[in-house]
């Protein structure tokens, strides 16, 4: 493998990772964090259905996948990188209430994934 491709799926593994934190913090059951190496890299983090959840719950699991890219990049990532996360918040909120929460939590959450006891936690947590 190649150079860019190592930095893009350490990219790829936080940003999936950070769903997973999130679900973790939250009580939500990760299903699965998958990475494909298949016409290019991309992830995927599937978790149980919600049939009590909170919308906003389900929004901050959105957000957080780019928050943790953030954090580990130190850049925004692009809006093709979020835009996946983005239209499943706005399955369970209407867009102007995701946008909203994202503008509130985003901050919160670069916060929260650049201290080492959250990766820590996911670390030690119970795989399925």
């Amino acid at each position: 493998m190649n150079e860019a491709h190592d930095e893009k799926l350490q990219v790829i593994a936080h940003h999936e990772a950070g769903h997973a934190v999130a679900c973790l913090i939250f009580g939500i059951q990760t299903e699965y964090i998958k990475i494909y190496d298949d016409n290019g890299l991309r992830g995927d983090h599937k978790r149980k259905p919600l049939s009590q959840a909170q919308p906003h719950y389900v929004a901050i699991v959105g957000v957080s996948g780019e928050a943790a890219q953030w954090e580990f990049t130190g850049r925004e990532p692009s809006r093709d990188d979020t835009e996946r996360d983005r239209n499943m918040m706005c399955e369970n909120l209407r867009p102007e209430g995701a946008n909203a929460l994202r503008e509130q939590y985003l901050p919160l959450l670069r916060k929260m994934f650049g201290r080492s006891e959250v990766w820590g936690l996911f670390r030690q947590s119970p795989r399925r």
